[in-house]
């Protein structure tokens, strides 16, 4: 945001944009799993909210500064309604004994991901500059997006209940 050169309300504007976001995503995630199915809300979700990864490094300065805003809702809303229904589906699937099993080596590799995602990226935008960094972030929302859209859960409504009894 320095390169821009926005004021520090301005900052503050794009990032409660995110929250605004996440906000509406996680009130609006039981309607989507609702009406789409858990599985294909997932789906819907990542790809919808894929595009708005592109805004970030489009942002320019002045007005330009509304796309990074805009990004940040648009993911943030994504990103919000998907981490709800997955919770929502460990939270029905796990068996009680094993929740906190789960939930604690889900948070292990989800929040390992977060610095070692900061360095990777802190590295390529020194080496290649920002804009490359911000447009290979985007690359890989959309790519990861697609990736979920091809998967296995593309045929299913809804993620499973419970484990197939075998």
């Amino acid at each position: 945001m320095t390169d821009l050169r926005v004021a520090p309300g301005t900052v503050g504007v794009v990032i409660a944009g995110s929250s605004v976001g996440g906000v509406a995503g996680a009130c609006d995630a039981r309607r989507i799993a609702k009406k789409f199915g858990t599985a294909r809300g997932i789906v819907l979700c990542s790809l919808a909210g894929a595009p708005f990864a592109f805004l970030y490094p489009l942002t320019t300065q002045g007005p330009g500064v509304l796309l990074m805003s805009a990004g940040a809702l648009g993911t943030g809303f994504s990103v919000a309604a998907m981490s709800v229904i997955i919770a929502g589906f460990r939270q029905a699937y796990c068996p009680p004994r094993l929740r906190g099993r789960v939930t604690a080596c889900m948070l292990v590799v989800t929040y390992s991901a977060i610095p070692l995602g900061a360095v990777l990226a802190g590295g390529l935008a020194t080496a290649c500059g920002d804009r490359v960094a911000l447009w290979v972030m985007a690359s890989v929302f959309v790519l990861a997006s697609l990736r979920l859209a091809a998967g296995p859960v593309r045929h299913h409504r809804d993620l499973p209940e419970a484990p197939a009894l075998r």
